[in-house]
């Protein structure tokens, strides 16, 4: 349903900018909207890795949920607009905004449509938020792990320390 909401808000803005979406989602997603925004929505329902980044490097701008994909995109400093789908994905959305790695947009779970376009659009067309996103790679020089932890789980909220592997810490 949020994929849906987004489609709809990004279709309507096609009036104002030339915008051409490529959409990776689960295979019921895929058959849901396939054709029904026209030739502007590229709907895949699975790539393999190489072909999501080739997709990602030669975009503008991503507009994705905060994970393990915009941790992917932030070191190879890919702009990116991030909008929380899930609870889990509310400290890392907040983590990379306040680091100028990608810029938050909020919960798109509690944001009304016309909030999340008056988001998509200031990203688009504010000087202010288009920040250099190579910023991004600078979290992983030889510092990364503790950039990442930093990103993840603020000094405040855990206290923990880094190690190198062991192969003890493998399954047995």
């Amino acid at each position: 349903a949020l994929t849906i909401r987004l489609l709809n808000i990004l279709s309507g803005l096609h009036d104002q900018f030339d915008i051409q979406v490529t959409l990776v989602t689960t295979p019921a997603v895929a058959r849901r909207v396939s054709g029904s925004y026209g030739k502007s929505v590229e709907v895949f329902d699975f790539v393999q890795p190489h072909e999501f980044l080739q997709k990602c490097l030669r975009a503008d701008f991503v507009l994705g949920a905060p994970g393990v994909s915009s941790v992917e995109r932030t070191k190879l400093g890919i702009p990116q607009l991030l909008f929380s789908v899930a609870d889990n994905q509310l400290r890392l959305g907040e983590s990379l905004g306040e680091l100028d790695v990608a810029v938050y947009g909020g919960d798109l779970r509690t944001l009304a449509p016309a909030d999340i376009k008056a988001r998509i659009i200031k990203y688009i067309t504010e000087p202010l938020l288009t920040f250099d996103a190579s910023l991004g790679r600078l979290m992983f020089d030889f510092h990364g792990p503790a950039r990442m932890l930093q990103a993840l789980a603020p000094a405040e909220e855990v206290s923990c320390s880094i190690r190198l592997a062991n192969l003890s810490d493998g399954p047995t």
